[in-house]
């Protein structure tokens, strides 16, 4: 079962309280340097806790992001590392391209794999409460190989919209399409009472139906996210992350 299908959030487009993923074209928006370190647990499961550290560095025509992060356990592992270019072109778009490069591992006396690609992704703000985001993964068709066999990894494609009311309550909607998977469509949405707090809720569906209830909090530079969630395929299941964000340098 795809994570989407379990997390039923939109990831594409960007939101007010910012505890969630987005693309790489709202690194774009920075305009001071920053530093990132981040855990995520689904289900409290140690074997699928993702482990991740981000860089921004802004400039006056083109920011630059990098991260490294860890996902798994002994027996079965990713590390990946990115660098991605963004920029905004005042006052309507943010463009963002990364290159990814993944090593796999799959048995303690198997070979570690790996493999490398490219993201792009686009945001369009119409104004500046709406914005509407593109994005594609895996769009250079990177294959695994071990050996002779080549093992495709998921090439997805993902349309969202966001709109912000009254500052702190949002509403987004998100369609995505990995090539061989069924569509995945998902809405949410979040509510901020106080600067440092938000709430959220989300539905989607693709094989099958997920409601999700959550919230995140914010406590100077450090946050806690998490979200509880129903699928009618898998049962209850829970998502958790730990955190840390710093403007370090202003420009």
């Amino acid at each position: 079962m795809a994570q989407d299908e379990l997390y039923p959030f939109p990831f594409s487009v960007p939101n007010k309280s910012g505890f969630l993923p987005s693309s790489e074209a709202v690194n774009s928006l920075y305009k001071d340097f920053n530093f990132t370190a981040s855990y995520t647990n689904n289900l409290f499961l140690s074997q699928i806790g993702l482990s991740k550290i981000k860089l921004v560095y802004p400039s006056a025509k083109i920011n630059t992001c990098t991260s490294l992060s860890f996902y798994g356990y002994s027996n079965f592992w990713n590390l990946k590392s990115t660098i991605g270019f963004s920029r905004h072109f005042k006052p309507y778009i943010s463009f963002g391209v990364t290159a990814f490069f993944v090593f796999y591992r799959f048995s303690l006396t198997g070979k570690n794999l790996f493999t490398a690609g490219v993201n792009a992704s686009l945001c369009i703000f119409p104004t500046k409460k709406i914005c509407i985001g593109v994005s594609a993964e895996n769009i250079s068709f990177s294959p695994l190989k071990s050996g002779d066999r080549l093992y495709r990894l998921p090439v997805t494609f993902k349309i969202g919209f966001s709109l912000m009311i009254l500052n702190n309550f949002s509403i987004s909607l998100e369609g995505s399409k990995e090539l061989k998977s069924p569509f995945l469509i998902c809405s949410g949405i979040e509510y901020a009472p106080l600067k440092q707090f938000a709430l959220r809720f989300g539905v989607s569906y693709q094989t099958n139906a997920s409601i999700l209830a959550g919230f995140g909090l914010r406590l100077k530079s450090f946050f806690i996210d998490f979200d509880a969630f129903y699928n009618l395929g898998s049962g209850i299941g829970c998502r958790a992350a730990i955190g840390f964000s710093k403007f370090l340098i202003k420009n």
